[in-house]
Parts: C-alpha cells; structure tokens; sequence
C-alpha cells in the first residue's frame, strides 16, 4: 500500500501546514485509521487521510479528499449520535461517539469515533483530527484479535479495556484505560479482584446487567471514586462511557468492550464556571437594588406618610384622651401600614439574598406588578407599563428569580424609550401544553443589528452604567429551569424580547447534584 499520505491542498495556509509535513507522516505511518478536516471551509471537508483509514473503508483516497466529513458516516447512524456529532464540528469541539461507519461499497460497520479540535497560534479552530475504531474486529477470534488489538487502541486517545467471561477478567486495557484507573496489572484479573471499590458503589451490579442482558450502556459526565495507591485514597473522577458486550460467531456473549474518555478536567472547569456565573448572578442582583434606591424612598413613603397622619389625627385632639373608636381606627391604620413597610423592606431582602434556585408556585401577574414598581420608581416618569398577565396565571419557579430576569428585561425597555415619544412597555404571558411564554415589549429605537449575534453572551457593555452581563444573565437564569430566552422582533417601532419555561413534568431545575457512578470494566 501506498506509504505517502493523501493530502489535499484547498483551503488556508494554516490548515495546510496542520497537515503536511512531520505531523502527516506520524499519522500516516499510525495503525489507527485517521481523516483531517478544515473547519474554514463550508462543510469541513476532508483534508487528510492516513492508509488505515483507506483499509478499513477500501475507500481510494482521491475519492475521500474533499468531501465534507459528514458523508463519510453511515446514514443509518444513531440520529443523536449524528446530532452531537455534527454540533460539535460546527462549535469546534471534542468528542467521542458511537455510531454506524459506511464502507466504500456502502455497507455498514459499527464503530467509536473520536475527534480533537486543531487550532492555530491565535487559538482558533481551523480543523479537527478524527480517529476511527472498527468495532467489528473486536467480535473476530482470539487469535486475530490479539494480533491487531494492541496496535490499533493502544496509543488510542481514549480508554479501552476487553474483558472475558461472566466474571469480567481482563484481556486489553490501552495506556489511556491504565491511566485513568491507576493501575498497570489488569490483564488476566477480574475487574472485582483489580477495583473492589467499584462494589460498593454498584458497577459490578451494572456490568452484570449489560454481561446477562446484551444491552449497551452508555452514560456521560458519570462520576466514580477510584483507589489511587500513590496517595492511598479514593480519587473522584468522570467520565464519557460506552459498555457493549462481546460475541461469539454463535451469538452467545463472550465479554464486554469498554471504551470511554476522562472528562475529570472538564468536569471542573463546567462546576466552576457555574458557580462564577451564580455569583456574578447575585452580584447583578444586589448592583440593580442599588440602582433603584429611590424605590425603596418611593415605597416606604406611603405607609410612613399613613403612620405620620394616624399619628397627626391622635395628637389634634388637643392633649385629650381620644375616643375609643378614633383610637381603634387610627391604630389598625397605624399596624396595617406598619405591616406594609415591613413587606416593602422583606421583598427588597429577599431579591438581594443568595440561595439556590427552587421551583414554587406563584402568581406572575402579581410578581410583575412588583417589578413594575421598582422599575418604575426609578425611570422615566412619562414611560407606561401594560401588564396584560391574566390575573389566574401561575409560574412554578424560582419567584426571585424571575422577577430578576423580568427587572433586567424591563429595564432595558425603559433604556430603549429614553428619548422616544409616547412610551411605553407591554408584559403579556401566554400558556400551552410545553410551558409558559413570557413577552415584554416597547416602543423603543430597537436592537443595534450588530449586537444581535452576542446580546445573550457576557460582553462589554455600551451603556455608561452596567456591567455589559444583564442579558447573560437571565439567559443563565432561564437555562436553570431548561427554559429559552430570544429576541422575538426588533425595529425602529420597538422590540420584543421572549422567554419560555417548560412546566415541572418536563424539565427540573439544574443542580450541582453529581448523579449516580458508572461501571468501570
């Protein structure tokens, strides 16, 4: 077979240079079959292709080059599996995945896919290095499939590990699997014998099941506590799994094929980006009540201003005990005000406190009437508010929460009209079997079309106020509860900004909850 890589010469100079020269050679001389992609072209088309990817597919290579990457899988591929796929080629991401493979003569194989993001000097996304396993020569005889084995998943960029019998020994576990599971003496032990931490926590339970059953399993982001001998404690870990049973020529299962990647780092760095956003959340929160300060003066000055009166009323009576009905009268006026400043002073309390999101009842119409209030206070005297929320109509969610969300959203209305005539916002909610739909709407000079594509990211602000993060947020906010946040419509006439809630039975609120472990085998 032909030694020189095929490499196509389309395309920037950068990507070019990614698959050319030494790091070409390395990948063609690789057992693992092996195809690069340029991201910078419409399609991703294929750039690259190593001999093992041209003997696993009996593909030519002049037929491959060029083509985009996704006609290179099997159309009857796992649909989600195409979906995430195809998502994370188009956001530049790494993976792995499960799916059907397509020969040149198109028939079907299946096969794990495994794919990293090239970037540039600047960082930025201009291929993808794509791997393939044919899981069909997993299923050969011993003798063959100890011949190839080692040399196709050893340097695999994810774990594999091949286990035998109802009492899962191993028989293959690739320097990634060594890696992950701290341990180099595998091969001929039970999986009990090697991990008998794993018992406890339910794995062999689960491996039994797939062993028995013949159904695969597979989970992501699944956690598992690992013995490390080098510090002499559990180690917590995660990691993208796939378990699938091993047959004979007969169809009786003979082992399980384990293959996975250690998304531990990952993991992390999503856990802390989620409790930065939660802060920054809060600290949103607590900015915005100091901005409306005069709500609080403009809230409390009624019932202050009611007490004062009851108490004027009392003391021109001349020094005289008053009578007992005016006395009655003007202290339920007196404890009825009293109990409405200390409502006012709860409610500001509770926008400003920090604590987890929760799903409660509660009515909407009334919660954005308070928002109207504190909104209202401290913009521009001439601009009206329309809550056409109907009166019976209830939101399971985070109040607080929401009410954040409907306070940025009405803010950024009240910015939009600051120098329009005959201003005014409009709230409406409508309800259908998914959820409810939330819309507030102005009469504003409507979206700059440039800060369209990333109104919904954090970015710098062009107001003289703000941290440029208020739309962020209640995209964080509505992302809690698996809801949707966009811009509807904007214009010269004004804009609309939409956001849906799924009800409960639906969607639950994302946690920091680390869900059940997984099998390692």
């Amino acid at each position: 077979m032909n030694k020189q890589a095929h490499i196509g010469q389309p395309g920037s100079s950068a990507c070019r240079q990614a698959w050319s020269g030494a790091l070409a050679r390395a990948v063609n001389r690789s057992p693992l079959p092996t195809i690069g992609t340029n991201t910078l072209i419409e399609g991703n088309p294929i750039m690259f292709v190593n001999d093992a990817y041209l003997a696993m597919t009996g593909a030519n290579g002049d037929a491959v080059l060029f083509r985009p990457v996704m006609e290179v899988l099997h159309d009857g591929a796992d649909a989600a599996a195409l979906s995430e796929f195809r998502a994370a080629l188009e956001d530049g991401r790494s993976g792995s995945w499960r799916m059907q493979l397509a020969r040149a003569d198109g028939a079907a194989f299946p096969g794990v896919v495994y794919m990293s993001a090239i970037c540039d000097a600047s960082d930025r996304v201009i291929g993808h290095y794509i791997n393939f396993i044919d899981l069909a020569t997993v299923g050969r005889r011993p003798r063959e499939r100890r011949a190839i084995d080692p040399a196709i998943y050893e340097n695999a960029p994810g774990f594999i590990a091949i286990s035998r019998g109802a009492d899962h020994r191993f028989e293959y576990a690739n320097a990634s699997y060594r890696e992950f599971t701290k341990r180099d003496d595998l091969i001929g032990k039970t999986v009990a014998d090697v991990f008998p931490e794993l018992a406890a926590q339910g794995f062999l339970d689960l491996i039994d099941e797939v062993y028995r059953t013949g159904t695969p399993f597979r989970a992501s982001d699944l956690p598992i506590s690992i013995f490390d001998p080098a510090t002499n404690s559990l180690q917590r870990r995660w990691m993208d799994v796939v378990y699938q049973p091993l047959r004979n020529t007969d169809g009786t299962i003979s082992g399980l094929f384990c293959e996975g990647q250690d998304v531990t780092d990952l993991h992390e760095i999503n856990k802390t980006l989620a409790a930065m956003e939660m802060k920054m959340i809060h600290a949103a929160r607590v900015n915005a009540m100091g901005t409306m300060a005069a709500t609080l003066a403009h809230e409390l000055n009624q019932p202050l201003t009611a007490i004062t009166n009851y108490l004027a009323g009392l003391r021109a009576n001349g020094g005289r005990m008053p009578e007992a009905d005016r006395l009655m009268i003007a202290l339920d006026g007196i404890g009825e005000a009293t109990e409405r400043a200390s409502g006012i002073l709860d409610h500001l309390r509770q926008l400003t406190k920090h604590r987890k999101p929760r799903r409660e009842p509660f009515n909407l119409r009334e919660a954005v009437a308070e928002c109207v209030r504190l909104v209202g206070s401290s913009c521009r005297i001439e601009i009206g508010f329309d809550n056409r929320v109907a009166r019976e109509t209830t939101m399971i969610a985070d109040r607080v929460k929401i009410q954040q969300v409907l306070i940025n959203l009405l803010q950024n209305a009240c910015d939009a009209m600051a120098d329009t005539n005959c201003p005014r916002a409009t709230i409406a909610a409508t309800e259908d079997e998914s959820g409810i739909t939330v819309c507030i709407a102005d009469h504003g000079r409507g979206v700059c079309p440039e800060a369209v594509p990333t109104m919904f990211s954090w970015s710098e602000t062009q107001k003289h106020e703000g941290m440029g993060i208020g739309l962020s947020i209640c995209r964080t906010i509505v992302e809690l509860y698996r809801g949707q946040i966009w811009l509807e419509k904007s214009g010269p006439e004004g804009s609309e900004f939409r956001f849906w809630l799924p009800w409960p039975a639906s969607a639950a609120p994302a946690d920091d909850a680390e869900g059940d472990a997984a099998p390692l085998s």
